[in-house]
């Protein structure tokens, strides 16, 4: 598994993540924490993150607790 960024998905190297389908959120990863770019449908407490090229699950907490992007653990 090759890291191209902290702000990038460890496992493909992309940089832009959305949440569970059908949801259509789009976020980045800045100054440590995901910002959402454009949010569209359902709000919903508790999101689950997805890389938007390669599907990987992201940790969002410890995304957010170790500063950089963090996949989620099988």
């Amino acid at each position: 598994m090759k890291r191209i960024g902290k702000n990038k998905c460890p496992k493909c190297g992309f940089g832009s993540f959305d949440t569970e389908p059908n949801q259509y959120q789009i976020l980045e990863f800045i100054d440590g924490k995901f910002e959402k770019i454009k949010m569209e449908g359902i709000n919903k407490k508790d999101l689950r993150i997805f890389c938007r090229d390669c599907g990987s699950e992201i940790d969002e907490q410890e995304s957010i607790l170790q500063g950089k992007v963090i996949l989620k653990n099988e």
